[in-house]
C-alpha cells in the first residue's frame, strides 16, 4: 500500500483541468486562487522589496505556480479530529494487557491499539467524517504569513545544514522547500515539530567530530533512519475504516503498518533537518498484486540517489537488487507537464495518474526499453492517450502511458522481463487494442498471439511463481530421507530415497515400484542440520488411488509450541500446515502399519506457499484469446500433483484459477513444456 488517501487525488485532476490554457504559469495559478489571490500576491511583494531576497522570490513563484492541484482537508474539521485522536492515543495501556506488557510490551501495545484505540478512532471518524466536500484547494486557502514563514524556515535549514550544502536551487525547491510533505496533510508547523522530534531521538551534531561524517548526506540520512525505528510503533496488517490523522504531530504517534505510512514520517523528519529525501514507488509489482514505496535520498549534486526502506533500510546499500519493476515514480511537488496535459484532455484517466505531481524515474533503477505499438484501424478510438497495463493477479491495471500519434503510441522507459497489454482506458475500464506482449531481459518484445493450429499437451504444477523464499525453504529437503524399517526405533532402517544436492521441487512423487520389500514402519527423516518441515506425506500401496493409513508416529513436540505444527500435520490433508520439529536434527514423522507392507510410491509436499496443484482442488485454465479477453480451456479436479491438458494453443498467455482455495494466480507462457512466469 502506498497512499492512504488515494481516493481523493481526483481533486488534483479537477483543479488542473479547470483552466483551458496549454501551460501552467504564475498568472494561471493566481487566477485559480480566487479570493485568496491577494494573500499570494502579498508573498510575492514581500520578497520583491529586497534584492537580497531574489532567491526567495523565485522560491515563492515556484510554490505558487505549482500549487494548483494540491489540497488539504478543511483545517477546522481536521484539527478537531486530530485533537480527539491525540486524546485517544494518550490513553494508557488497557489493564487487560498489563501482564503481557511485562514480557512483551510491543505486542501488548499493538493489541491495545487494535482492540481499543482503533474502534475509538473509527467512532470519532463517523462523528466527523472526511468527505470530498471537506477538501480545500491549497491555492484558495494558503495564507501569506504561513507561506512566508515556511520559505524563510526552509532557506534557513538549507543554508545552515552542513549536509545540504551540495544542493543547488532546483534540488532545494524539490526536496526541502515544499510547505507540506503530502496531500491532504494540513499546512501547519510540521517542519518545526519534526525538527525538534528528530533532535530528541538522534544528535546529528556528533557528526562534526569526524571528518568522514561531517557534511555527509549519506551518514545524516543513515543516522536519522536508524533512530526512527526504535521510536516508532510498527504493527502488522489490521483493519481500520476511519479518518487518517493528517496533522503531522498526530500522525507520528500512530501505529504504522505500510511502507507508504512510514515513508511520510521519514520524509517529514529528514526534510525538516535539510536532508533531501523523496518517496519513490512502483504502483504494481510485475509478479504480484500490489505496489511498494521506499525512500530516495539525493547524496550528490550530480543526481545520485541512495534508496532504502523507511525505518529499516540503510542508504547506500543495493536496493532490492535483481527485482524487476515495470515502472518507478517519484512523488514531488511540481506539476508534471505531460500528466497536466493528460488530466486536462477530457478523457478518463487511470486513478494513479490523476496525481499530476509524480515523475518517471524508472531508468534510475534498471535497463529500460522504449516500445512503439501500432493500433489496428478496426480498434481505433478518439482517445489521445493510451496505456500499458500489467496483470495484478486478477485484472489488468494501467502502469505506463503514451500519446497516440498517427495510429501508433510510443511507451518510453518501460521495465524489462514483464508482460504488458496495450490498451485504452474508457469509462473506468481497460480496453485492449492489441494482443499482450512479453518484453524479455534483452528488450525483445513478443506478441502473444495464440496459435490454435499448432496445439500442445502440458503438465502444470503451480498457479503462482515460486519466489525466492520458496526455493530457500525447499533447499532444506536436501539430505532428507524416506526410510522404512521393521523395528520401531529404526535401527534396521533402509533408505528408500534421499533428496540429492540441487533438489528444488517442494512437491513430487517417488516411485518405489521396483522395490517389493515389506516394512512395518515408514517415515521421513529430516537432514542432520535442519528442522523437519514436511507438510504432507502419502504412502500408496500398488494399485491404490487412496493413501495407505496407519498410526502416526514420530518426534513429539514442535519448535515454537504451535499445536498446528505437530507431527500429525504431515498427514492432515492440508498442504499449508507442516510438521515443525522441535530440534534442527533427527526430526521425523511417519506411519506404523501394524504389519510389514510394500509401498508402490510416496507423494510428498514440503513447506511451501500453498500454490502448488493439490489433490481434490478444482482448477480452470484460461488463455488470452483476443481483444475480448480470457477464454477457458476447461475445468479439472486435481487427481495428483499435476494438471494435464491436451490440445491447448501454443504461443499463448495463460493463467490457472483455483476455485477451492487461495487467491494468488499469475500469468505464464509455456516454453519447452515448462511454465514461464510473467
Amino acid at each position: 500500500m502506498r497512499h492512504f488517501y488515494l481516493s481523493v487525488v481526483l481533486l488534483s485532476g479537477i483543479l488542473l483541468c479547470c483552466c483551458a490554457q496549454r501551460e501552467f504559469t504564475l498568472e494561471w495559478a493566481l487566477n485559480l486562487a480566487g479570493d485568496n489571490r491577494a494573500e499570494l500576491e502579498r508573498v510575492l511583494d514581500h520578497y520583491k522589496q529586497n534584492p537580497a531576497d531574489s532567491q526567495k522570490y523565485r522560491a515563492a513563484v515556484y510554490l505558487i505556480t505549482n500549487m494548483p492541484g494540491h489540497y488539504s482537508v478543511d483545517s477546522v474539521l481536521a484539527n478537531r479530529f486530530c485533537d480527539k485522536a491525540d486524546s485517544v492515543m494518550a490513553i494508557p495501556l488497557d489493564t487487560s494487557f498489563l501482564e503481557l506488557s511485562k514480557t512483551d510490551f510491543n505486542m501488548a501495545r499493538n493489541l491495545d491499539w487494535e482492540k481499543f484505540k482503533v474502534p475509538a478512532l473509527e467512532k470519532i471518524s463517523k462523528e466527523m467524517p472526511f468527505k470530498q466536500e471537506s477538501l480545500r484547494p491549497d491555492i484558495q486557502v494558503i495564507k501569506a504569513d504561513y507561506l512566508i514563514k515556511n520559505i524563510d524556515s526552509a532557506f534557513a535549514t538549507w543554508k545552515t545544514s552542513p549536509w545540504s550544502a551540495h544542493l543547488n536551487f532546483d534540488h532545494f525547491c524539490e526536496f526541502i522547500l515544499p510547505y507540506k510533505v503530502q496531500d491532504p496533510f494540513l499546512p501547519d508547523d510540521w517542519r518545526e515539530y519534526c525538527r525538534k522530534f528528530c533532535d530528541s531521538i538522534v544528535d546529528l551534531s556528533d557528526m562534526d567530530r569526524c571528518q568522514y561524517y561531517k557534511n555527509s548526506i549519506h551518514w545524516a540520512a543513515r543516522f536519522v533512519n536508524s533512530a526512527l525505528l526504535p521510536n516508532m510503533r510498527i504493527i502488522g496488517p489490521y483493519t481500520y475504516n476511519g479518518n487518517q490523522p493528517i496533522r503531522m504531530s498526530t500522525w507520528i504517534k500512530k501505529h504504522f503498518v505500510s511502507c507508504g505510512e512510514k515513508g511520510i514520517v521519514c520524509m517529514a523528519v529528514m526534510r525538516s533537518k535539510g536532508i533531501p529525501m523523496a518517496v519513490d514507488y512502483t504502483p504494481q509489482w510485475p509478479t504480484g498484486y500490489e505496489g511498494h514505496s521506499w525512500c530516495a535520498v539525493l547524496t550528490t549534486a550530480g543526481g545520485n540517489y541512495e534508496k532504502f526502506d523507511p525505518f529499516e533500510g540503510f542508504p547506500g546499500e543495493a536496493y532490492r537488487p535483481g527485482e524487476t519493476m515495470a515502472k518507478a515514480f517519484r512523488e514531488g511537488y511540481a506539476i508534471n507537464p505531460l500528466l497536466f496535459r493528460i488530466n486536462r484532455s477530457g478523457e478518463d484517466v487511470p486513478p494513479f495518474l490523476r496525481n499530476s505531481f509524480i515523475k518517471d524515474v524508472t531508468s534510475e533503477y534498471m535497463s529500460t526499453q522504449t516500445i512503439e505499438v501500432s493500433i489496428p484501424d478496426s480498434l481505433k478510438q478518439q482517445n489521445r492517450f493510451a496505456y500499458l497495463s500489467m496483470f495484478d493477479n486478477k485484472n489488468w491495471v494501467p502502469i505506463a502511458w503514451g500519446e497516440v500519434k498517427r495510429s501508433k503510441v510510443r511507451f518510453e522507459d518501460i521495465g524489462r522481463s514483464v508482460a504488458y497489454l496495450p490498451s485504452y482506458y474508457i469509462d473506468g475500464k481497460v480496453v485492449p487494442f492489441s494482443y499482450p506482449f512479453t518484453l524479455d531481459a534483452n528488450g525483445r518484445a513478443e506478441y502473444m498471439i495464440p496459435d490454435t493450429t499448432r496445439l500442445q499437451s502440458v503438465d502444470l504444477t503451480r498457479k503462482y511463481p515460486p519466489h525466492y523464499h520458496v526455493y530457500n525453504t525447499t533447499k532444506r529437503l536436501i539430505g532428507g530421507k524416506f526410510q522404512a524399517a521393521n523395528r520401531p526405533d529404526f535401527r534396521d532402517s533402509v533408505t528408500v530415497f534421499e533428496f540429492p544436492e540441487g533438489w528444488n521441487d517442494p512437491t513430487g512423487t517417488i516411485d518405489l515400484s521396483r522395490d517389493t520389500a515389506k516394512y512395518r514402519y515408514w517415515r521421513f527423516l529430516s537432514p542432520p542440520d535442519r528442522h523437519n518441515q514436511m507438510a504432507e506425506v502419502r504412502f500408496y500401496l500398488a494399485g491404490d488411488t487412496v493413501p495407505n493409513t496407519g498410526k502416526i508416529i514420530g518426534t513429539p513436540g514442535t519448535r515454537i509450541g504451535d499445536p498446528k505444527n505437530h507431527k500429525e500435520a504431515m498427514f492432515d490433508n492440508d498442504p499449508f500446515t507442516f510438521f515443525d520439529a522441535p530440534f534442527p536434527y533427527d526430526g521425523w514423522a511417519g506411519m506404523d502399519y501394524g504389519k510389514p507392507v510394500s509401498m508402490d510410491r510416496i507423494l510428498f509436499v514440503y513447506r511451501s506457499d500453498d500454490n502448488n496443484v493439490w489433490i481434490g482442488d478444482e482448477y480452470e485454465l484460461f488463455y488470452w484469446k483476443d481483444r475480448h479477453g480470457w477464454a477457458s480451456l476447461g475445468k479439472q479436479k486435481a487427481e495428483n500433483l499435476k494438471l494435464h491438458y491436451d490440445s491447448i494453443p501454443t504461443h499463448a498467455l495463460f493463467f490457472i484459477r483455483d476455485y477451492t482455495r487461495g487467491v494468488q494466480e499469475r500469468i505464464f507462457t509455456i516454453e519447452d513444456g515448462k511454465q514461464v512466469w510473467w
